[in-house]
């Protein structure tokens, strides 16, 4: 849940600063007629489109339905094929069994898997806007296994214990509100012996440029992209799944933007 009375001032308060930036700029400019119009008029595009982004910000979070629908269409755009399917195959490819997947969306990772270890596949997602995507993904990459599709939170997850080899989960944590509840879950849902795959972008570390740079746009980025948030992913794995046998690695991830390209990718087994 989106909480807009914790991340809207922030927003209006970065934006408007933004305006009266470019306001106070164009002050310095050549005090020649054709140079003053240029000024004003970029302080009059930069405040309308400030005014128009505030807006859009508003209506996604007062409006939960609104915010889903645009997250599902932002996710099958961006869930084309590219540079981070090494990473994510890698991880996902895995998979074997009974498997669960956590916020599988649009399908994103039937590319990766191999349809004859799968026996059986439980997808976790609370976004119903994904749903036709999913199974027309599956249908595009031939996958025969069967797909029972769960329309839940993560934290919500309530299976017999020890009932699944395998939980997927790819760029989903950032986005629950309880991380430490999900991943309990995993561990009750597990077998002993079965894997916990999973890769997710992350915080940047304390103290950098990047980790400024996420604490900047994660106000709009919360409210755009459904509840999701940098979180020190790595240190809760760490916390959580003592007793496990995890292999955690940090990568840079092919990203268009620097605060999302921290990522960790890895493996949990639980005891025997």
């Amino acid at each position: 849940m989106v909480c807009l009375c914790c991340y809207l001032p922030n927003i209006c308060l970065q934006l408007l600063s933004a305006s009266v930036l470019g306001f106070i700029t164009s002050r310095f400019f050549d005090r020649g007629k054709r140079s003053q119009r240029f000024a004003r008029l970029t302080v009059i595009l930069v405040s309308t489109l400030t005014l128009v982004f505030t807006l859009f910000l508003i209506a996604l979070s007062s409006a939960p339905g609104l915010r889903q629908a645009w997250f599902a269409k932002l996710c099958v755009t961006l869930s084309t094929p590219g540079p981070l399917d090494v990473s994510r195959c890698e991880v996902a490819g895995q998979a074997y069994g009974k498997v669960v997947e956590l916020g599988p969306g649009p399908g994103t990772n039937f590319r990766c898997y191999e349809d004859a270890k799968i026996e059986q596949l439980t997808g976790i997602e609370p976004n119903e806007y994904f749903k036709a995507e999913l199974m027309a993904e599956k249908a595009k990459q031939n996958l025969t296994f069967p797909v029972e599709q769960r329309w839940l939170r993560g934290e919500e997850l309530d299976v017999e214990p020890g009932t699944f080899d395998s939980v997927v989960g790819t760029h989903v944590l950032c986005t629950v509100e309880d991380v430490v509840g999900v991943l309990s879950n995993v561990k009750k849902a597990l077998k002993p012996g079965g894997t916990y795959l999973f890769m997710e972008h992350v915080a940047a570390e304390e103290g950098t440029w990047l980790r400024t740079a996420q604490k900047l746009v994660e106000p709009a980025f919360t409210i755009i992209a459904n509840s999701c948030r940098f979180k020190n992913i790595e240190g809760i794995l760490r916390r959580e799944m003592i007793g496990w046998e995890c292999d955690i690695t940090a990568f840079d991830g092919p990203m268009p933007l620097p605060p999302f390209v921290p990522h960790i990718r890895g493996s949990c087994i639980k005891p025997k």
